[in-house]
Formats: structure tokens, C-alpha cells, sequence
């Protein structure tokens, strides 16, 4: 009787052991699949579940990180994007206008020159809003508004834009107001203004138009002296 109740105990706590055990390293077996899987940048992961208290907060706690690096993911490639869409739109007017002048069809005078100057400072401008998104900046350095005159502003675009709508074939114009003063971030501006003209220039065929219009207006909910633009 001894050895038989020795063995059955023995027994019953080789299969209690064997249960627990598994309870235990089937969830972690679990947890490490799924940190291989983020390793792998795969970040759908199960729902892993656990009677074990710890494991299920471990469990969580690995989800909502790998959550965050999705995240973090899609923002970084969604910045790049951005940035090369950014840079894309100065580099281009300066290629299309040098190689113009380099054909002899644009004659390389002060005018044109100056064209090709703000498309350098524009990008310098850009290369500079770069490196300060890697630093910790103030609302201050985020958006920075002055007054300046939005009618010398817009026929700067308007040139520097001219070309490649030439190029394209697609009928480029403007109707702006004289005059026109605004206060507003003049970087930003012109960022919104170039990639809007770009995005039409993208969704236009050879023979259509695109009118760039900036006027005065007067709505009830504008303050004086307020500009409305027109695209």
C-alpha cells in the first residue's frame, strides 16, 4: 500500500507538473513567435491569452509595442514621402530652367536668373525645416507668420512654375489683385501654393489650363483688409 500510494502520488504530480508546465510555455512558446514576428516587422500579432497574470500583461504590453512601431512606421514613411514630394518640385523647376538656357530657348539674364535663385533658396529653405524636425523646437520655430505682400509673392510662383507647365504643354495663367497684403507663415505658404500647382500640373493633359487667382473678397466673416486665395 506504501508503494502503490508513493506511486500514484508520484504519478498524479508528474501529470500536474506536465499540465502546469504546459500552461506556462505554450503562452511563452506564444510571445516569442510574436517578438520574432516584429523582428521580422510583421506587426499583426494574436491575441495570446493566459490564466497566468503576468504572461497576459507581458502579452499586452508586446502588442501595444508592437502597435507603436507600426505606427512609428507608417509616420516615417509617410514623412519621406512628404519630404521627397517637397524637394522634388525645386529641383525640377531648376532643371527644366537650366535646361532651357542650356538649349539657348531662355536667354540666361538677370531675370531668369533671379528665377533660379529662389528655387535655390526655396530648397535651402526646405533642407533647413528638415533638420529642425530632428530637433526639439518650439510653436515658435513650427510656424513663423509675417506680413508681406502676397501679390509680388504669388508672381514669384507663378514664374518659377511657368516652365514647367510650358514643358508639359498645358496653358498656365493668372488673374491676381494688386496690392495684396497678407500675414501668414510665407514658407509654408508657398509649399501649400507648389504642391497644389504641381498636383494640377500632374492631373492636367496637353492643351488644358490652370488658372492661379488671388483677389480681395468680402464675406461677412472676414475681417477687413483680409485676402481670400484662389486656386
Amino acid at each position: 500500500l506504501i508503494i502503490l500510494s508513493t506511486f500514484l502520488s508520484y504519478f498524479t504530480s508528474l501529470i500536474i507538473a506536465i499540465f502546469l508546465s504546459r500552461k506556462v510555455t505554450n503562452p511563452i512558446e506564444e510571445l516569442t513567435q510574436a517578438t520574432v514576428n516584429i523582428r521580422k516587422q510583421n506587426y499583426i500579432l494574436p491575441v495570446i491569452k493566459s490564466n497566468i497574470v503576468e504572461v497576459n500583461q507581458l502579452s499586452q504590453n508586446i502588442n501595444y509595442m508592437a502597435n507603436s512601431l507600426k505606427s512609428q512606421e507608417f509616420n516615417r514613411k509617410q514623412y519621406a514621402q512628404n519630404i521627397s514630394h517637397e524637394l522634388r518640385t525645386p529641383l525640377t523647376n531648376l532643371r527644366v530652367n537650366l535646361e532651357l538656357i542650356q538649349d539657348g530657348i531662355m536667354e540666361p539674364n538677370e531675370q531668369n536668373v533671379s528665377t533660379l535663385l529662389i528655387e535655390i533658396d526655396r530648397l535651402t529653405s526646405l533642407i533647413n525645416q528638415l533638420n529642425n524636425t530632428f530637433k526639439k523646437s518650439t510653436p515658435e520655430t513650427i510656424y513663423n507668420p509675417t506680413d508681406f505682400n502676397l501679390t509680388d509673392f504669388l508672381h514669384e510662383i507663378f514664374k518659377s512654375m511657368k516652365t514647367q507647365y510650358n514643358k508639359a504643354g498645358v496653358l498656365f495663367d493668372m488673374e491676381i489683385s494688386e496690392d495684396l497684403d497678407i500675414h501668414t507663415d510665407k514658407e509654408k505658404l508657398a509649399n501649400i501654393i507648389i504642391n497644389l500647382l504641381s498636383n494640377a500640373l500632374k492631373a492636367c493633359q496637353k492643351n488644358d489650363s490652370v488658372l492661379l487667382r488671388a483677389r480681395p473678397v468680402s464675406y461677412t466673416h472676414l475681417r477687413a483688409h483680409e485676402t481670400v486665395l484662389d486656386l
